[in-house]
């Protein structure tokens, strides 16, 4: 075909839905129809006379639509003939021209045959046949044209036929479809007859198929039926465009009739699984199928409830909806494996395409009906098919991170939004899909929740073994120990925690993880949800409920493993880790995995997993892992317990090997000091995330905390107008349409309306007092929201400072961070991340590099922390003291005051001490003043921690009284010598100030290379112009 050619048939298809490409000898076929489907073509072979068959079906469906609207009568029988059940087979041509009278008309036959007949249905008659022509012979003629339809052999030659299977004694084998009836017969007699012995073969099941009905007729059997309504939606991707348009036009003139609408959903179902994979093949429009109707009839309850588990144990033979839609969206599933690797193909057409798209809607009209989600969870063989298609899904789209030796990609792959779009749309399903289970009905709840979560539990951990066969495992050190090692103590394995040896950095590493995710959603409900069980869990009861608590002690940190993954890969992102792999496609994974509303299935069910993880293996282990995955155990290892070596380079590589030999991976090659800052930063925020972000209630109180808690925080970063906080709304579950009128009653309580003026819209504007109220740590708005509310709550917080210093100079220290509201009973024991000895370890160590940066005077050390850092670390401490004054955690404050050979035999208290001390250039005024309230808060919480800050303020006294008596004894010239130490804002400018010259240098030498490169031209090109003797002398 030439190309030409090819353009035409394309905009051929484009036009009508399909294109006669050649028309040839039926035997010929195959070979010209195996090419093209090699080329993943969709191809059928028909009967020349089809195209005319199709293109009168348009002008049929119309015609039918328009009998549909006459009358109500009329359209009565057009719906019962649509929805009667026929025989499918094709019975053999019977004439019919015999029993007709010679010699009438038409006007003759229907007198004397006592016809009653309206003269406006006798006049098409009329026009049809002709007037003067009678029945007979036209009769005669349309049967001679039907039967030349399946003359499949020109010449009917007399050829001698051997026994075969076709063949027994010369007699055909008897066959209800004409079209293969006469083939059969046309393959002995063409001149080529020895050389198709395949193709009589091949057609052995294809005749038994066919003859199989006339047998079961005969034996008193009924066979199989089907309505002209199932055949018509079956097939309705097999039309052409305009007569998929007069049948969509048709069926709907119907759907008023809800007998019809239940004998559509009935169709539905019978076709379901072949619709699917017809349009997997690509056959039909998407804008337009026959899975539109399906809003029609699987949005009626007692529609859909005839097609329960129950109701087709009742009535063998009928369907079942769940199951169905399953199946078929397993199928499209199982389509997009790459055969050879067996891994799920993102760029796939099911995927690209979203061959899945009307199965998830199915799934979404059934499941918001009442009760009708139990169908999934409560049904075992459909649960199991359900984490089958979780299963397939699990790992997709796996990106490994680019090296700094590696280019930047050339060509962004669209394979992440394949998956995203596929992610966000099943997780659509996970809320809804425990709608209908209501445990608290049920005699033995917490047995059969358990028993619902085994297969859920199995399923995830099956799914993290298997993706993780060739990665080996390795054992860490606790942190407390990774920070106070030493040379001695490096070959201690004491209180091992087992991980996997993996680097996000460098491994290929995947941000969707369906079936943890589905989990977190199943969890999350059953504990938090009005219809749960979360009033009657205890305390230590929760893995005890959901059968956690039955799996091994080697199996339960892998439930935690995948979803760590996610985070710091995140964390990457953010940090600009990934540009090489595409900035614009790495940010936008980044957006779709961390923002509204697809956050909540995403990061926000990672960030809920890793909490349930944390009751399962205990703060410490998980804290040990975190640490792993975000390649910060070299930053935490001190050298021979000193500071003075931790910034040189020396002890750069000295905490890399330490931090080697105890476990931990290093830091990958090419992350510069700041990215590790920004790292350091990410993992902090990400403690203080699991430790606060815990819900505080349970059922419609804990919906209206949450969405009021939403609105909040978004108002902190600016006014807003309703339609973009109604958009940024949500409910812990997932659920985005949020009623108008619930929304305004929320905003109501924390915002004051603004009318509009001018062209501005009206807004909604954060009441007086409660950006006090602001969490720098709130998962839901974005960095640029942020730090629009930070600035703002910053710029409050001093203002109130200020006043409260006027009004009292003697008042306590104002609170730099409100407490996290108290969790549940049953996740309160999640907060003992930020009080546990890991936590104080890591604190201890930041706080220690803090001090250190001014002892030494190299650039290096000052790096070794960042402003972000310092008060993230100190906000860690300021919600530990929180959790351990609400808690009465007496063993937090004995951590606080234990001294660290690490940290030159500093306690934490000690610490915060000389930080107070040296305020002036180590602290900004906001982190000043959080360390006051520290000490504050922790001398009146704790009398063992009073003491202990006591003597450090007068340890500090007598030091100061030492350093005056040392200055007033001292010369003049020497005291010109010492120049007093610089403030944090002059070590600020100096930094800027070096920044500014770096990049200033890098500049002149880019622009040195692009004029040395100039140079190189020109001098190329003169010497390939004229010779030295012919160059022109220039007189000067």
């Amino acid at each position: 075909m030439s190309k030409s050619q090819a353009r035409n048939v394309v905009s051929q298809v484009d036009d009508q839905g399909d294109a006669t490409i050649s028309t040839m000898s039926l035997l010929m076929c195959p070979g010209i129809i195996g090419n093209l489907i090699r080329r993943s073509l969709n191809i059928s072979v028909a009967p020349a006379w089809w195209e005319k068959q199709m293109e009168g079906v348009p002008a049929l469906l119309e015609w039918l639509q328009y009998i549909s609207t006459t009358s109500d009568g009329l359209r009565e029988l057009m719906s019962e003939a649509l929805q009667k059940q026929r025989s499918p087979a094709l019975r053999r041509f019977v004439s019919m021209s015999s029993s007709l009278p010679k010699g009438k008309t038409i006007q003759e036959f229907v007198k004397d045959r006592h016809i009653r007949l309206h003269n406006h249905a006798l006049d098409p008659l009329i026009t049809l046949i002709g007037g003067d022509k009678d029945v007979f012979t036209w009769a005669c003629e349309q049967e001679t044209a039907q039967r030349q339809r399946f003359e499949f052999c020109a010449e009917q030659s007399a050829v001698s036929v051997a026994f075969t299977e076709f063949f027994a004694e010369g007699k055909c084998v008897s066959c209800k479809n004409i079209f293969i009836d006469e083939f059969v017969k046309a393959v002995p007699l063409s001149s080529s007859y020895r050389h198709h012995e395949s193709v009589r073969k091949s057609f052995d099941v294809v005749v038994a198929k066919y003859s199989a009905p006339q047998q079961a007729d005969d034996s008193g059997i009924s066979s199989p039926t089907s309505s002209a309504l199932t055949l018509l939606m079956r097939y309705d991707c097999a039309l052409r465009k305009n007569a998929v348009e007069r049948s969509h036009l048709f069926l709907r003139e119907h759907l008023v009739d809800i007998r019809f609408r239940a004998s559509m959903l009935e169709a539905y179902l019978r076709s379901y699984s072949s619709m699917t994979r017809m349009f997997l093949r690509g056959l039909g429009n998407s804008s337009e199928s026959i899975f539109d109707f399906a809003v029609q009839f699987l949005t009626v309850p007692h529609l859909v409830q005839s097609y329960t588990t129950k109701e087709v144990a009742a009535h063998p033979g009928r369907l079942e909806l769940v199951r169905e839609i399953l199946c078929a969206l397993n199928t499209v599933f199982q389509s997009a494996i790459d055969k050879k690797e067996e891994l799920l193909n993102a760029d796939h057409p099911a995927l690209s395409s979203q061959k899945y798209k009307h199965c998830v809607e199915n799934l979404e009209y059934v499941f918001n009906i009442g009760a009708f989600s139990s169908e999934l969870v409560c049904c075992a063989h459909n649960l199991k098919i359900w984490l089958s298609c979780l299963n397939i899904l699990q790992g997709g789209d796996p990106q490994v991170r680019r090296g700094i030796h590696q280019n930047h990609v050339e060509y962004e792959s669209d394979s992440w939004l394949s998956m995203f779009n596929l992610g966000i749309r099943v997780h659509s399903v996970f809320a809804i899909s425990w709608n209908g289970f209501n445990p608290s009905q049920l005699e033995a709840p917490e047995a059969k929740v358990a028993e619902i979560f085994g297969p859920i539990i199995e399923a995830t951990l099956s799914s993290s073994t298997r993706l993780n066969e060739n990665v080996a495992k390795k054992t860490l050190v606790p942190v407390a120990k990774l920070t106070s090692v030493s040379k001695r103590g490096t070959g201690s394995r004491e209180k091992s925690i087992m991980t996997y040896d993996f680097n996000v950095a460098s491994q290929p590493t995947s941000l969707h993880i369906p079936l943890h995710r589905f989990l977190t959603a199943a969890v999350r409900h059953i504990c938090i949800s009005s219809s749960g069980l979360g009033n009657s869990i205890s305390s230590d009861d929760l893995l005890r409920v959901f059968g956690f608590n039955r799996l091994p002690v080697d199996k339960q940190w892998e439930l935690v493993e995948m979803p760590l993954r996610c985070l710091v890969m995140a964390s990457q992102i953010q940090s600009n880790l990934w540009r090489r792999n595409g900035d614009e496609n790495m940010l936008a994974q980044l957006y779709n995995y961390s923002a509204l509303p697809y956050c909540i299935h995403y990061r926000d069910a990672d960030t809920f997993m890793l909490q349930l993880g944390l009751l399962l293996t205990g703060p410490d282990a998980l804290l040990a892992r975190m640490i792993d995955r975000f390649q910060l155990g070299s930053y935490f290892v001190l050298p021979n317990g000193t500071l003075s070596t931790a910034s040189n380079e020396h002890g750069i590589a000295r905490s890399d090997e330490l931090a080697k030999q105890l476990g931990y991976s290093g830091v990958e090659q090419g992350v510069d000091e700041q990215q590790s800052l920004q790292m350091l930063e990410e993992f902090l925020r990400l403690v203080i995330t699991l430790g606060t972000c815990l819900p505080s209630s349970t059922g419609v109180a804990y919906d209206n905390k949450f969405l009021a808690e939403e609105m909040l925080q978004q108002l902190c970063a600016k006014p807003l107008p309703f339609s973009k906080l109604l958009d940024l709304a949500i409910l812990p579950s997932g659920q985005d349409d949020i009623p108008t009128l619930r929304l305004e009653g929320i905003l109501a309580t924390v915002s004051n309306f603004v009318p509009p003026s001018g062209l501005e819209p009206g807004r909604y504007e954060l009441k007086e007092g409660l950006l006090e109220s602001y969490n720098p740590y709130f998962l839901h708005l974005n960095r640029e929201a942020h730090e629009l509310a930070r600035d703002r709550w910053t710029t409050y917080r001093n203002a109130c400072r200020h006043q409260s210093k006027m009004a009292n100079p003697d008042s306590p220290p104002k609170e730099p961070l409100r407490a996290a509201k108290p969790p549940v009973a049953f996740l309160r024991p999640v907060q003992t991340i930020l009080t546990c000895e890991s936590t104080v370890a890591i604190i201890q160590v930041i706080l220690s590099k803090v001090i250190s940066s001014v002892q030494i005077a190299s650039a290096a050390s000052e790096k070794s922390v960042s402003d972000a850092v310092i008060s993230t670390c100190l906000h860690l401490l300021v919600h530990a003291v929180h959790t351990a004054s609400a808690g009465c955690d007496h063993r937090f404050w004995t951590r606080l005051s234990k001294e660290s050979t690490a940290t030159s035999k500093l306690s934490v208290l000690n610490l915060l001490s000389q930080l107070l001390e040296q305020a002036t250039t180590l602290l900004d005024s906001e982190q000043t003043g959080t360390v006051e309230w520290l000490i504050w808060k922790i001398t009146t919480e704790s009398p063992a921690c009073r003491k202990v800050l006591e003597q450090c303020a007068n340890d500090t006294k007598v030091k100061q009284k030492k350093a005056e008596a040392s200055l007033l004894g001292s010369s003049g010239s020497v005291q010109g010598v010492h120049s007093p130490p610089k403030t944090l804002e002059q070590r600020k400018l100096e930094a800027r100030k070096r920044v500014m010259d770096a990049m200033a240098k890098r500049q002149a030498a880019f622009q040195a290379m692009v004029d040395v490169e100039k140079g190189n031209e020109n001098m190329d090109q003169s010497k390939g112009g004229k010779s030295d003797g012919d160059r022109p002398c220039v007189a000067w």
